[in-house]
């Protein structure tokens, strides 16, 4: 019997939220839209302002890392979907501690450098994993699991997911995709928001349907 591979997880490269937060801003700033930032307290709150004349967005910025498994080949799907939730767990209670009584859209944005890692993915996340069509659904026990639950109620609390996709040179953005996943009352102020991305980012989708998810 051979011996079997060892495994070894290794995160796809990502840059820092600095970084990521000036390209963001470089990206957005011909369209008008500026970003006032927000000063860290000891409650933890979000990153960021978007404003463009009366409208403001409170949105949330993480960079979420795929992790590839050097052992077995295989990218960590189940440990991606897994990190989503706990990243849209923790921006939700950001946003809500800058806005108790949800008075703005919340936005969180997530960014990938890995053009595997998409928009889809966090779309599958919700869904419970992919099917490639052979009657399963994978990861397998990541439908109802834990996780699973908690990204389906706080993606309730949330307005929009806007997701990036990077070059892994780390230099701009090539897709984006703005997602509304819930009846907002917002809608008139993310519209806007999706008709300036569509002038600045190449492949830019504008996705409103409310989409039912279940465990």
């Amino acid at each position: 019997m051979g011996r079997s591979l060892p495994t070894e997880e290794v995160p796809i490269p990502s840059y820092d939220e600095r970084h990521t937060r000036d390209l963001i801003e470089g990206l957005i700033r011909p369209s008008g839209w500026v970003i006032v930032r927000i000063h860290e307290s000891e409650s933890k709150t979000p990153d960021m302002w978007l404003r463009k004349g009366d409208t403001a967005i409170l949105s949330e910025l993480k960079t979420p890392e795929l992790h590839f498994d050097l052992g077995r080949g295989l990218f960590l799907f189940q440990t991606g979907f897994s990190k989503l939730a706990k990243l849209l767990h923790k921006s939700v209670k950001q946003l809500r501690a800058i806005d108790q009584h949800h008075e703005h859209p919340w936005l969180v944005i997530f960014v990938s450098y890995n053009f595997q890692f998409g928009f889809e993915a966090f779309i599958n996340a919700l869904q419970g994993g992919f099917a490639p069509g052979d009657g399963n659904i994978y990861p397998p026990g990541y439908k109802g699991s834990r996780p699973h639950k908690q990204i389906l109620e706080d993606v309730k609390n949330v307005d929009a997911v806007l997701w990036l996709q990077g070059h892994e040179g780390g230099e701009n953005f090539y897709a984006g995709t703005l997602g509304v996943l819930q009846i907002t009352a917002f809608i008139e102020d993310l519209e806007l928001f999706a008709l300036d991305m569509e002038s600045v980012i190449p492949d830019f989708n504008f996705s409103f349907q409310r989409t039912t998810f279940n465990t």
